[in-house]
């Protein structure tokens, strides 16, 4: 097997090797790997496996994975930093919301929108269609929370997209 070579505690694959493919596939591919960004699929492979042109293989089998550009959005702001949340003193002044996702599908519903007053831990939990739209989300928020307990101050959300 002269397509492959054992150095410095890597296996280095030489150029035209049909394994780099089937590598890439099982670091990123992989029900294990779980279709990971770049940097973790990158440090995977380089754990045990070196090629010429390894990081710009990896970049492309990323950017080309089916998958991912289904299923995963690119982000358009980087993480800020997390701020501190103020001491409430009356309910209903500030609450949170999530969606559940990835969910089976019941009566075209594979999402849970999750309402929670942060004082009293009070939570509405309904079951909506994950195609929801903003917009829709905001209507359903007056017309099935607000009105029963009034608009809060303040709300708190991770901006799920």
């Amino acid at each position: 097997m002269d397509e492959v070579i054992y150095y410095k505690g890597h296996i280095f694959l030489v150029s035209g090797s049909q394994l780099r493919e089937r590598i890439l596939r099982a670091a990123h591919d992989s029900p294990l790997s779980r279709h990971q960004e770049f940097r973790k699929t990158y440090m995977a492979v380089r754990e045990c496996f070196t090629w010429k042109g390894l990081k710009g293989d990896v970049l492309r089998h990323v950017q080309e994975c089916e998958a991912c550009q289904r299923n995963k959005g690119e982000l358009t702001h980087p993480a800020g930093l997390l701020q501190p949340l103020l001491i409430l003193e009356e309910k209903k002044e500030r609450i949170s919301m999530d969606f559940i996702t990835g969910l089976p599908s019941v009566q075209v519903k594979d999402c849970i929108f999750v309402v929670v007053d942060q004082l009293t831990k009070f939570s509405h939990f309904f079951a909506i269609p994950t195609r929801y739209l903003a917009s829709q989300v905001a209507e359903f928020l007056f017309r099935e929370v607000f009105h029963l307990h009034g608009l809060p101050k303040t709300i708190v959300s991770d901006r799920d997209n």
